[in-house]
């Protein structure tokens, strides 16, 4: 019989295959431990495990639990209105397979979406995608990890090979009636960001399939900007898809009250105020907030300007009344999608880098943390692109090209490949990019992730 360990080396992480003595196997053998005849399918199972687990630092066999990635965690919330109201709606509209969320930035989906989880305590998968999930294998592969894979009794969940791409609605519906049958029902799926994904992806198909392929007991959220997409229109004829809009999240009046009393007491006048400038968007009520909270007090009237230029504005007023390095501080860090405060400290040398995080996730401040410690942080989308055009105003081209150098350099160390390549990419750093994209090839080939690869080569000068 066969298991597997891992021997750290640099700069790969080797699989080692070892043999357990035969008196060993024997004495299993009678203890009932081993079946006969299954040898080769605990060999097959182990290798693939193997793969699977390449990379991880933990070693003492493959069975070994890893961190959960922050792609695949639910936000960790804090100091957040359980909106009893938009709960009805989800309490209604979770029986009918789909519940697609869509709004505005920082209009709170999220936020619904983890606190109805949590008031609830319903199990289940959450996925963060991003635009690396355009390439299907990549979507499985990242899948497949939010079931627990350390019963090595059972096979690996299918991966997608080239010769499936000519048949995905088949390949998606054997994948999901696999996944679903491991899931512990009751659960709900939620895939956050949809809107990241492009509109000629296959993964609309791949998501309408597994909608479909349901079973009851199982319900899955889509998080997005956007209305579903056409591949979605029979779900909807069925009457299967349900809605919660821009229109439904919009705060009311009782609901911003609620979430101004969690920082400070405001009297009528002022909070009705603050209200109409929000005009019931969650993001401009808490910059608002934070923004009477720095100025004692003091609120200058907006009137007639877009949801993003609303934005920037308080933004800039939490930005440009922060101290000199804690503004370096979030530019710098603005680079990394998700961070852990070691991965924020390497990047912007300040040691402060946990207690600056913690500050502005329990603040509120367009930060959120997820997982167990060490926590993931990332800004909000708005944020961190605010933040990003600061740093390109305040640093000059070959500057920023030396943080998106380091940064990629970080992320390579988390074995965060594709963002590492897109730093590489923007930074022209061939060299980085051409070195990640060799030592990566194999590794991307086994997880079936030819499309990435291909993507990878075809971004790098002729």
């Amino acid at each position: 019989m066969l298991f597997v360990a891992q021997r750290k080396c640099a700069p790969r992480t080797r699989i080692v295959v070892r043999r357990k003595p035969v008196a060993k196997i024997v004495e299993c053998r009678k203890r009932g431990r081993i079946k006969f005849g299954r040898v080769a399918h605990l060999r097959r199972v182990a290798f693939f495990s193997a793969l699977r687990h390449n990379g991880n630092r933990q070693s003492g066999g493959a069975v070994a639990k890893k961190a959960t990635l922050a792609k695949l965690t639910r936000p960790k919330l804090h100091n957040v209105l359980a909106r009893g109201r938009l709960f009805a709606l989800l309490d209604q509209s979770l029986p009918r397979a789909v519940t697609w969320i869509c709004g505005p930035p920082g209009a709170g989906k999220t936020a619904l979406a983890a606190s109805y989880l949590d008031a609830n305590k319903l199990k289940g998968a959450w996925y963060q995608l991003d635009r690396g999930d355009h390439d299907l294998a990549t979507f499985f592969h990242y899948l497949s990890q939010t079931i627990d894979a350390t019963d090595l009794n059972r096979a690996p969940l299918p991966i997608i090979t080239p010769e499936h791409l000519a048949d995905i609605p088949a390949f998606t519906r054997y994948y999901c009636r696999e996944f679903f049958n491991r899931l512990r029902l009751p659960a709900v799926l939620v895939f956050d960001n949809h809107h990241e994904i492009p509109l000629n992806s296959a993964l609309h198909t791949v998501l309408e399939q597994a909608a479909q392929e349901l079973p009851d007991g199982a319900s899955l959220i889509v998080i997005s900007r956007e209305d579903p997409p056409a591949e979605f229109a029979r779900i909807d004829a069925l009457d299967r898809l349900a809605r919660i809009e821009w229109n439904d999240l919009k705060l009311t009046l009782e609901e911003a009250t609620a979430i101004a009393a969690l920082r400070f007491q405001l009297d009528a006048p002022t909070l009705r105020s603050l209200y109409d400038i929000s005009k019931g968007w969650a993001a401009g009520l808490t910059l608002a907030l934070e923004r009477m909270k720095r100025s004692g007090g003091e609120l200058r009237q907006i009137q007639g300007e877009a949801l993003e230029s609303v934005f920037n504005y308080f933004a800039g007023q939490i930005f440009n009344t922060a101290e000199p390095e804690v503004r370096e501080f979030l530019m710098r860090t603005a680079l990394l999608q998700r961070m852990t405060a070691d991965m924020a400290a390497q990047l912007s040398g300040n040691t402060s880098a946990a207690n600056l995080l913690e500050y502005f996730y329990r603040r509120r401040l367009f930060t959120d943390r997820r997982g167990e410690p060490p926590y993931s942080y990332q800004y909000h989308d708005l944020f961190r692109a605010f933040l990003l055009d600061q740093l390109a105003q305040a640093h000059a081209t070959l500057g920023l090209s030396a943080l998106r150098q380091q940064a990629g350099k970080i992320l390579e160390q988390a074995q965060r490949h594709n963002e590492a390549f897109a730093l590489y990419q923007a930074a022209s750093d061939w060299d980085s990019a051409v070195r990640l994209t060799l030592d990566q090839a194999q590794t991307l080939l086994a997880q079936g992730r030819g499309g990435t690869l291909r993507e990878w080569i075809k971004a790098l000068p002729k």
